[in-house]
């Protein structure tokens, strides 16, 4: 299976307009829950990403963002396959949860051979 393009800020944005109606603790913990279980199966089906764009766009989900990193990291022929890596970062990010900046330099060091990684 070949996915061509994944927007990671895209992807969790679907299911919160889904899940507007919740709370927000259930809202999100249940968009984790759905967000990584998800990648999961992306990961367990073996799907090729041309691209990969994480973009941190809000503050409270960072530990989404963060247990999908932690997924990808767990799997590295998944990162392997990735071909182009992007990272779009927002000013108030900087610093925001320094785990997640760690895990995003591991994924950087850990995507051999890109075709292009940007910042």
């Amino acid at each position: 299976m070949f996915l061509k393009y994944l927007n990671i800020r895209k992807f969790i944005l679907s299911f919160e307009k889904w899940l507007k109606t919740s709370t927000f603790e259930i809202r999100h913990k249940i968009l984790n829950d759905i967000c990584t279980s998800l990648f999961k199966m992306f990961i367990e089906n073996e799907i090729k990403l041309h691209t990969l764009e994480i973009e941190i766009y809000n503050p409270y989900s960072s530990t989404i963002y963060g247990d999908i990193v932690k997924l990808i990291l767990k799997n590295p022929n998944f990162i392997h396959n990735i071909r182009n890596l992007k990272y779009l970062g927002h000013d108030w990010v900087n610093g925001c949860n320094s785990s997640n900046d760690y895990m995003l330099q591991l994924l950087i060091k850990s995507h051999q051979n890109p075709k292009k990684f940007l910042l």
